[in-house]
Parts: C-alpha cells; sequence; structure tokens
C-alpha cells in the first residue's frame, strides 16, 4: 500500500479566525460545500488540504501540539507579505538546505516556511 497525506486536521476554539488565517496569510481556498460554518471549514491547498474544527467529545484544541512546514517559491516576498498583514515571525534560520521563517496560527500550532537552496 502507498498513502498520500491529503488532509491535515486542526482543532481549534475559533475555526472562523482560524480559517480566516490559512486563506489570507497561506493562500488556501474553503470548499463551501464541504464547510459548515461556524465549527467547521474545509480549506483546499496545493497537495494538501486543511480541515479546522471545534473540538468536539471533550477532546481539547492543544495550542502548539501541531507542526505545518509550506515550501514556498521566494521566502523574501512570504515575510514581506506576512509583514503586511501584520503576522509576526517567531524566528528566522538558515540552515544547510535552505531558509526558514517560524511563526504561529492563530491557536498556536507552529508553522514553518521555508525554501530549499537550488541544488546544482
Amino acid at each position: 500500500m502507498r498513502a498520500r497525506l491529503a488532509t491535515v486536521n486542526l482543532l481549534s476554539h475559533d475555526p472562523q479566525r482560524a480559517k480566516r488565517f490559512y486563506t489570507e496569510v497561506l493562500g488556501f481556498v474553503e470548499e463551501p460545500s464541504r464547510s459548515h460554518a461556524p465549527g467547521f471549514a474545509y480549506l483546499r491547498g496545493p497537495g494538501c488540504d486543511v480541515t479546522i474544527a471545534l473540538p468536539s467529545g471533550g477532546v481539547a484544541a492543544s495550542p502548539g501540539s501541531t507542526e505545518l512546514g509550506f515550501e514556498v517559491e521566494d521566502l523574501g516576498a512570504a515575510r514581506t507579505r506576512l509583514a503586511e498583514l501584520g503576522v509576526r515571525e517567531d524566528h528566522a534560520e538558515q540552515m544547510g538546505w535552505g531558509h526558514a521563517v517560524e511563526l504561529r496560527d492563530p491557536d498556536g500550532h507552529r508553522i514553518i516556511l521555508y525554501t530549499l537552496h537550488a541544488h546544482t
């Protein structure tokens, strides 16, 4: 069997606020036919979709318990966009394989935006 990660499911105390972050900051697109406001949003992204839901059955959202990594073509342009939107970076880092910026979504989940060095 070969499996492909297709959906990441995030718990949120405020799914609508989280949805705005993922659509406005990261460019995901809501799929209205699969979303059920205000407690559930289904967002389409390139390569992997994200669902955002209120905790149910006594399960509490645990801020910072999830890390999502997003490869971007131009990290400088992404950082400019974050600044325009008032999104605070936790820190930037240069590594042997590329550059990365860490930030948090509205529920405290870690978001890593990164770009890879070109292989020659």
